[in-house]
């Protein structure tokens, strides 16, 4: 089993159950003892834009541990506290160990996309996160992935699905849906990664080559230009051998640095 630290949950939603589900699956599957909100900010509208779902997600925590639950009506946007059906010491015992690790260790941030560039950066080179894009916005979502791609972050990017159809109520939280009804996963499979990461391999290598080719020649020119040499042909062919070194020259690097790491 593999064990996460900290779970980052890029949040949207308005719904806590989406997110008690999300903590629930990522501390019983990863073992995660932090839990850390993330809003991003449209940055035309800020000031509408900040999100506050700690509170309200530790509230529906604890109604539940007291077999209740806090029902959102979407139509008139309040909330009306019902029984849960079916409660038990099982469904407390589910949920306990999850409300704890949220209780005590909860961070909840607005940051703007520039922001969330930076944090991204600062975790890049750790594995013991995990980041949880269930509750984001898919336009959003598209301006993220190539950021996790670019900063080699591909393994650890999760979703929650449920596979059958919402009830919007107290029937859509965890313990109420069957294990072939859901999954939580990779939103990147192996497969995936390894294409992408090889792409990316092949995609710096040429930006490599065509950027030591063009200093090569711009180089030669100028050599030739500046009256250092008659033998045209001869500066072209020294050229042609350095340029046909430039991928050993790169695999070489890359050996070195790899190695080094």
């Amino acid at each position: 089993m593999q064990i996460k630290n900290k779970l980052f949950i890029l949040s949207d939603s308005l719904n806590p159950d989406i997110y008690i589900n999300i903590i629930v699956s990522s501390v019983r599957q990863f073992k995660v003892k932090e839990v850390e909100l993330i809003h991003i900010l449209d940055e035309d509208n800020e000031s509408e834009n900040k999100l506050s779902m700690s509170s309200k997600i530790l509230k529906q925590f604890e109604l539940i541990l007291e077999g209740k639950y806090n029902l959102y009506n979407n139509v008139t946007g309040t909330y009306t506290v019902e029984e849960l059906e079916g409660y038990n010491d099982d469904i407390y015992n589910f949920y306990k160990k999850s409300y704890d690790v949220f209780a005590k260790h909860v961070n909840e941030n607005n940051v703007t996309l520039n922001e969330f560039f930076y944090i991204i950066k600062k975790i890049k080179n750790s594995t013991d996160f995990l980041f949880d894009i269930t509750g984001l916005k898919k336009d959003m979502l598209t301006n993220l992935i190539p950021v996790f791609i670019e900063n080699n972050i591909m393994h650890d990017i999760y979703y929650f699905e449920r596979q059958t159809l919402w009830k919007y109520n107290q029937f859509d939280l965890l313990h109420n849906i069957q294990q072939s009804e859901m999954k939580y996963d990779k939103i990147l499979k192996d497969r995936t990664i390894l294409y992408l990461t090889e792409k990316k391999s092949v995609s710096k290598k040429r930006t490599f080559f065509f950027g030591f080719t063009f200093l090569i020649i711009i180089g030669s020119f100028g050599f030739i230009l500046a009256g250092n040499s008659i033998d045209v042909f001869g500066v072209i062919g020294t050229v042609a051998s350095f340029i046909s070194l430039i991928p050993s020259a790169y695999d070489w690097i890359t050996k070195q640095k790899n190695s080094i790491v």
